[in-house]
């Protein structure tokens, strides 16, 4: 069962201090909306199927290339360091200590423990719109490839406004540069591997807080 939150979330004194944080709540939160409005749509398209994502499958968590953008990072880093509880931080911790050792470190995603998804909050745009249905993924499967029927095919035009919405924090401001940038797709020219950013400012912040505990 989806976890999509019914009312977008704020952080007044946290958005007035960091600008770029109100980009990045409002665009997921069009996000949200946009696979909130196209699960129906599957479903009518393809009767019979349901939702396979449920709490604890990771399979796509370890083995995929998992996008995200600058801004996304920005936001992880933030979530950790300024809103986690202690002992997320700790898991968090673990999580990244742990990731250069597991099997598969050419993708996947650190902030996976046990299971579990330590910054779900702010998961990247790509995370929240890879839904798969009827079945979930088997370890090493890519159903974009094996089963793309069972994929969900997200409304283009959240995706759009979601972009549109981040642009501003990479310099684009002006109504035509805005409208310029998004038909360029500006957002993939910047986008890295989750596995590949570097957290390692994250990793310090992380530490000196549970040290600090």
């Amino acid at each position: 069962m989806l976890n999509l939150a019914q009312r977008k979330p704020k952080f007044p004194v946290e958005e007035e201090r960091l600008p770029w944080l109100s980009m990045l709540l409002d665009a997921l939160w069009v996000i949200d909306r946009g696979v909130a409005a196209s699960l129906p749509k599957h479903v009518a398209e393809n009767p019979g199927q349901a939702v396979a994502c449920h709490k604890g499958c990771h399979a796509c968590c370890l083995d995929n290339d998992i996008p995200v953008t600058p801004l996304e990072a920005v936001g992880i880093t933030w979530f950790v360091a300024e809103k986690a509880a202690r002992v997320v931080k700790a898991d968090v911790l673990t999580a990244l200590q742990a990731f250069p050792h597991r099997a598969n470190t050419e993708a996947g995603c650190p902030f996976v423990l046990n299971g579990n998804c330590l910054v779900y909050p702010v998961r990247p745009i790509a995370c929240r719109n890879y839904i798969v249905f009827s079945v979930p993924c088997a370890l090493g499967e890519d159903p974009t490839e094996t089963r793309p029927g069972d994929v969900l095919r997200p409304i283009g035009s959240f995706a759009r406004q979601a972009f549109r919405l981040m642009l501003p924090y990479y310099g684009f401001h002006q109504e035509q540069d805005l409208e310029q940038a998004v038909r360029d797709k500006y957002l993939f020219t910047v986008t890295g591997s989750m596995h590949r950013a570097d957290w390692s400012r994250l990793k310090a912040l992380v530490e000196a807080s549970v040290r600090g505990s």
